[in-house]
C-alpha cells in the first residue's frame, strides 16, 4: 500500500514516463497499446491531469518495453564479453532505468543502496537518489580517515580473489538494501554484496543490474530468495 506521498510522486512518474514514450512512440501508437483515447494521453502529458495508479502500471509497463529495446540496441556483445557502456553514458536512458528499476520493487522503505566500484556506480546513484536512500559503495581498498569496515572476499570464477571493504557506519543493522549493478555475469560480485548485506544484518529487499545473464538471474533467485530484476536478460 503507497502512502499519499509516494502515490502522487508515483503518477507523476509516470506522466513522465509519457513523455519519455514521445520521443519513440506516437500519441496514436501509446493510445493503442494501453487502449486509451490519444486526447487524454495529451491531457496526461501536459501535466492538466494525473493518471490514476492502474493507467500508471500500463504506461510503466509500456516504458520498461520500449527501453529494453533502446538498451538492446546500446549493448554491445562480442566474444562473450558485455559492454554498456552505451547505455550508462546516457543520463536520460539510465534515469528511465533507474525508475523503472523502482517499479519493479515498488515504493519499499528502502534505506540504502549497495554496488561495487565503479560501472555500478551511475543506476545505483540514481536509484538511490529516486528513493532518498544512502548510496554505499563496496571498493577494493579501505578508505583513508574511516575507523572500521565490513570486510568479505569477492571470489572470482578463476578462484581468485579480492576484499570488498564498506564503511560501517552506512549500515545499520534492520535496514533495508537494494543491491545493484551494471551486469550480472557470473553472480560472483552480487554474492559478495550480498555477504556484506548479511555482515551489516541488513535486509535485501531485491537485485537489480541493467542485463544478466538468464541462468546466473535464475539461480541467484533461488540461492537468495529476493527478486533478481534486469532491464534486458542476455
Amino acid at each position: 500500500m503507497l502512502s499519499r506521498y509516494d502515490e502522487i510522486k508515483y503518477r507523476v512518474y509516470a506522466v513522465e514516463a509519457l513523455r519519455t514514450l514521445k520521443s519513440s512512440l506516437s500519441y496514436q501508437e501509446i493510445a493503442r497499446r494501453i487502449k486509451l483515447p490519444p486526447q487524454t494521453l495529451s491531457r496526461y502529458a501536459t501535466g492538466k491531469f494525473l493518471p490514476p495508479l492502474e493507467r500508471c502500471h500500463e504506461i510503466m509497463k509500456l516504458l520498461k518495453d520500449t527501453i529494453e529495446d533502446h538498451v538492446k540496441n546500446r549493448v554491445n556483445i562480442k566474444n562473450g564479453v558485455i559492454d554498456v557502456t552505451r547505455v550508462i553514458s546516457d543520463a536520460s536512458l539510465l534515469r528511465s532505468v533507474a525508475r523503472i528499476a523502482i517499479h519493479e520493487f515498488g515504493y519499499k522503505d528502502i534505506h540504502g543502496v549497495l554496488t561495487k566500484e565503479t560501472d555500478g556506480v551511475p543506476i545505483a546513484t540514481l536509484i538511490a537518489s529516486e528513493l532518498n536512500a544512502r548510496i554505499v559503495i563496496a571498493k577494493e581498498e579501505k578508505e583513508v580517515g574511516v575507523d572500521s569496515f565490513i570486510e568479505v572476499r569477492h571470489i572470482y570464477p578463476s578462484g581468485l580473489y579480492r576484499y570488498l571493504y564498506v564503511p560501517k557506519i552506512l549500515m545499520k543493522k534492520g535496514e533495508n538494501f537494494l543491491i545493484v549493478d551494471d551486469i550480472i555475469r557470473t553472480g560472483s560480485t552480487i554474492m559478495a554484496l550480498y555477504e556484506i548485506c548479511k555482515s551489516a544484518k541488513v535486509n535485501v529487499r531485491g537485485i537489480f543490474a541493467i542485463c544478466g545473464i538468464s541462468n546466473t538471474l535464475d539461480k541467484l533467485s533461488k540461492m537468495l530468495g529476493c527478486p533478481v530484476n534486469v532491464i534486458l536478460k542476455i
